[in-house]
């Protein structure tokens, strides 16, 4: 049975909408678990329609649904239906209709451009203990958590989504990946094993650990916050990508980008998760791992130590382990460990 905080999750597609064949498979899995799942908004009615270009619903509809939930006593934990595309619509619709809300909404402080960055957003709220509110997914989600993170009541993890938990998903990986969730929530400090990270080859050995905060996301969407105040600050941070079907040169190409947004000038870490149909499909030329021994050399980081492992722990591969954003971590050979436990009831 799953925890206190697991059993009743609320499920909202803040991205692309999902296909109906698979709700009975998901809600059976959870339910044969102790969990329920309560839709905030029905992410199956738009399946192949259209109507929101990418999206299952309006950017508005989707932001009331996220509000709803932080305001909900009944339910801390959301999950989100997948990832996809449309998310960053959410961060466009806000700053255009801000100026016609009270602001008192929370939702409106977190995704307005204009309060990005200002002391307004949580005027004289100390950081607590345990936040009140878990929100959890990957993908174009990655916008959610980076737009949530500065709020001291939202526990923002990089996680699986519920399309994660369809049949098609061996039982195996749909039960490691849950135990990941669990964990995360309960007080385990093991984030990720030191048997699934590997140093990179070219990089001198040696075992040494770092500590930093960890924040990272999706390759692509990381990219597409450039430039605007929902870019996270990654200076003395353990930083972690991953990424879905782009070739070699797409792949270097978005990583010297983050590079020019300064997006690595002050890590203390990098993790690489799964990076998942990204080399040629007829295998011509470079690779993802010759451009990511091209990319990481000692020079990348004007010749200072900086550990970078990579992982299939996680990412667009079925396998995609619970990542606590914003929380401080430890980094060596030895795996990725959570400084302080997380104890959710």
């Amino acid at each position: 049975m799953v925890p206190a905080i697991l059993q009743q999750l609320s499920v909202l597609a803040t991205s692309s909408p999902l296909n109906p064949e698979i709700r009975e498979e998901v809600e059976a899995f959870f339910s044969a678990r102790g969990a329920e799942i309560r839709y905030l908004l029905d992410p199956f009615e738009a399946f192949l329609s259209g109507g929101h270009l990418f999206s299952a619903h309006s950017a508005a509809d989707r932001l009331s649904a996220l509000e709803s939930f932080l305001d909900d006593d009944e339910s801390d934990f959301l999950l989100a239906a997948r990832g996809g595309g449309g998310a960053h619509e959410l961060l466009t619709h806000q700053a255009d209709t801000l100026l016609e809300n009270t602001g008192e909404r929370r939702v409106d402080r977190l995704f307005s451009r204009e309060l990005r960055g200002s002391e307004r957003i949580f005027p004289g709220e100390p950081a607590a203990e345990l936040p009140s509110k878990v929100v959890c997914g990957f993908s174009d989600f990655t916008v959610v958590l980076q737009a949530v993170l500065p709020d001291p009541a939202i526990l923002p993890i990089h996680g699986p989504t519920l399309i994660g938990f369809r049949d098609e998903v061996s039982d195996a990986v749909r039960e490691e990946n849950l135990a990941s969730l669990v964990a995360v929530l309960t007080g385990g400090q093991t984030v990720i094993s030191g048997r699934e990270l590997s140093r990179l080859p070219f990089q001198e050995a040696g075992d040494e650990g770092v500590e930093g905060a960890l924040v990272g996301g999706n390759l692509s969407i990381l990219c597409g916050l450039a430039g605007t105040p929902f870019f996270p600050d990654t200076a003395g941070k353990i930083v972690f990508l991953e990424e879905v079907g782009e070739r070699p040169h797409r792949v270097h190409r978005n990583l010297c980008h983050l590079r020019c947004a300064g997006f690595f000038d002050d890590v203390v870490g990098v993790i690489l998760g799964e990076f998942s149909g990204c080399d040629h499909p007829a295998g011509l030329g470079a690779t993802k791992e010759d451009v990511f021994e091209a990319i990481f050399s000692d020079r990348f980081f004007e010749n200072r130590r900086v550990p970078v492992y990579s992982t299939e722990a996680f990412g667009h591969g079925d396998r995609n382990c619970s990542l606590p954003l914003g929380r401080n971590m430890v980094l060596s050979g030895d795996g990725l460990f959570l400084s302080q436990p997380l104890i959710f009831s």
